[in-house]
């Protein structure tokens, strides 16, 4: 349910900050792909990205149908400069099936972050039309503004 998802953040936002403690839920919960996000979350949120690169390893090993590992892992191979990487693992989360198309969003990210405005334009403009296929309007409507930003960027 979206409330679990929103307490599911909230906890993830919380717990970036300590690392220590991250690193002790996934040595007491070794089976819980989420304490794995957790930790692989709080190496990229402090920038420490060849740990994370490690963690992300270890964690699609244990859990390679965790669609949420490889978005993570897509995000660390960004910021590590491994970009067809990046792209890869975020296809392959796309695969696995992610709630509200987080390997589209990865990638307009992405695009936006290149330069790249008229391929992130168009995938804002492909989420914009998912949501509102799905019935997340307000949410289509957020994708189809950051479309919006993204093609205002494009130069003539």
């Amino acid at each position: 349910s979206m409330r679990y998802e929103v307490m599911k953040y909230e906890r993830i936002r919380n717990l970036r900050i300590d690392r220590g403690l991250t690193q002790k839920r996934v040595a007491e919960y070794p089976e819980n792909p989420h304490e794995m996000c957790l930790l692989l979350s709080a190496y990229n949120d402090k920038e420490d990205y060849p740990k994370a690169y490690d963690c992300f390893l270890k964690a699609k090993e244990r859990f390679p149908d965790n669609w949420q590992v490889y978005i993570y892992g897509g995000d660390t191979c960004k910021a590590l400069g491994r970009d067809e990487e990046a792209l890869s693992y975020w296809d392959k989360a796309g695969e696995l099936g992610t709630y509200f198309h987080d390997e589209l969003y990865s990638k307009a990210w992405y695009y936006l972050s290149k330069g790249e405005y008229p391929k992130a334009c168009e995938y804002y403009t492909e989420i914009a039309s998912l949501l509102k296929s799905e019935g997340y309007d307000m949410e289509a409507e957020m994708a189809e503004r950051n479309a919006l930003e993204a093609k205002a960027k494009i130069q003539p």
